[in-house]
């Protein structure tokens, strides 16, 4: 065979190989996410938080962290099937959540409170089962649970994300969850205000009980800047057990010096 035209035919072979690789791989995107909504806790303290962001798509869960200040930021991910992020202030809580799927969306999103149950949900079944979790739906997830709660808490994780796992979402996998008043005595008076603006902030008064409404399963979290106190309500997943309640300090970043918060603003955390 003439040296030239075996030349050519394996140029040709190089570049079907190198095409079909190109096609076969998953190649990764950019895509650009913002918190459309301030923590409580910052409002109420005049601060800005740093963020710890959790996403997850088909390759499996990553993490990276948000500057004090920041209010948007870039995460590469797969460019088939759907990304889940949430947002998680201070590193843990009640996140801010939202997703973005794969020849819908544009290249942003913003995440927000009322999204962030699903996020975190979604991503912590996503630590076994990436695969299913990034070809579920976010936005008719999120629609049906609306349905249920406008909150979006009290719903039936556990039915829902065996559903998800399983590649079988219907109607019959939204069912409410259950939700439970607790009534709480010996704490500081004052305001407490709660971590997420799904849940009612409180006050609390002398030698009096004041009862939370509508708690689902899960630590919430209530901020009283007057006594740098946090109180964490504890609500069993059994709801045989009582639920049970703590207070600790406030964050470090609550109680610094406004100089020493100044520098770390300016540090960029």
């Amino acid at each position: 065979m003439h040296e030239g035209v075996l030349h050519r035919i394996i140029s040709v072979a190089i570049c079907i190989l190198a095409l079909w690789l190109c096609l076969s791989c998953d190649v990764s995107r950019s895509i650009e996410v913002t918190l459309a909504e301030d923590h409580p806790w910052e409002i109420v303290s005049g601060r800005r938080f740093w963020y710890t962001i959790i996403y997850a798509d088909a390759s499996g869960v990553h993490k990276q962290q948000l500057p004090i200040g920041s209010r948007s930021f870039t995460i590469d991910s797969l460019r088939s099937g759907t990304t889940i992020i949430a947002a998680y202030p201070l590193g843990s809580g009640i996140p801010l959540g939202g997703a973005h799927h794969a020849g819908v969306d544009g290249q942003s999103i913003e995440l927000t409170f009322v999204n962030g149950p699903l996020a975190r949900n979604l991503i912590q079944v996503a630590q076994r089962w990436p695969k299913p979790v990034s070809q579920a739906n976010f936005t008719y997830l999120a629609n049906e649970i609306s349905y249920i709660d406008p909150r979006g808490l009290c719903i039936d994780w556990t039915r829902l994300s065996r559903d998800v796992v399983e590649g079988r979402v219907d109607t019959n996998s939204f069912i409410s969850g259950s939700a439970v008043d607790v009534a709480v005595s010996d704490i500081p008076p004052g305001r407490w205000v709660s971590e997420a603006v799904t849940v009612d902030s409180f006050y609390a008064f002398f030698s009096t009980e004041t009862t939370i409404q509508g708690l689902t399963p899960g630590v919430h979290r209530f901020l009283n800047l007057d006594h740098m106190l946090e109180l964490r309500i504890v609500i069993p997943d059994d709801p045989q057990e009582d639920a049970f309640w703590h207070a600790v300090p406030v964050e470090t970043l609550l109680r610094v010096s406004d100089s020493t918060y100044q520098e770390l603003l300016e540090g960029g955390g």
